[in-house]
């Protein structure tokens, strides 16, 4: 497992570690598969951060947020206009199904609004959402929305 030292803060020492956390539905060679943060103390792993979450925590250092948003933002310059893949695509579908945003801003599935006929806006569907994160110029799928 490769670990690269960012900085000490502290009694912490921050590392980037090839080991990803989260990013489960993420595009293929998406970094939160194969990276994340992790914080030891006295030796020992005391936190570990998705990248995601590590790029706006003011709490952490600003050379881990800098790092953690460069490796998004790479990435994301280099494929946000790609095509998404299709198998993932239908994952993302499968598992979002039948999953709606309250206000088409809110991902949070906690609050989903869960409609089984389908009859809310495609826009507000949460793979949409999720997909549109990555590839601003995604449409609504209404095939998969609707199920294959």
């Amino acid at each position: 497992m490769e670990k690269k030292f960012l900085v000490k803060q502290g009694a912490s020492n921050y590392y980037l570690v090839n080991s990803g956390m989260g990013g489960f539905l993420c595009p293929l060679g998406h970094p939160e598969h194969n990276w994340c943060i992790e914080e030891y103390r006295g030796g020992r792993c005391m936190e570990m951060y998705s990248l995601s979450s590590a790029k706006g925590a003011e709490y952490l250092p600003p050379r881990v947020r800098w790092n953690s948003a460069f490796l998004l933002a790479r990435w994301k310059a280099r494929h946000s206009q790609d095509i998404p893949d299709s198998a993932w695509l239908d994952q993302v579908y499968t598992h979002f199904n039948h999953r709606y945003s309250p206000d088409g801003v809110n991902r949070n599935a906690g609050d989903c609004i869960l409609d089984y006929k389908n009859e809310q806006p495609p826009e507000y569907h949460l793979a949409y959402l999720f997909v549109k994160q990555f590839y601003p110029d995604h449409v609504p799928d209404m095939v998969r929305i609707k199920g294959k």
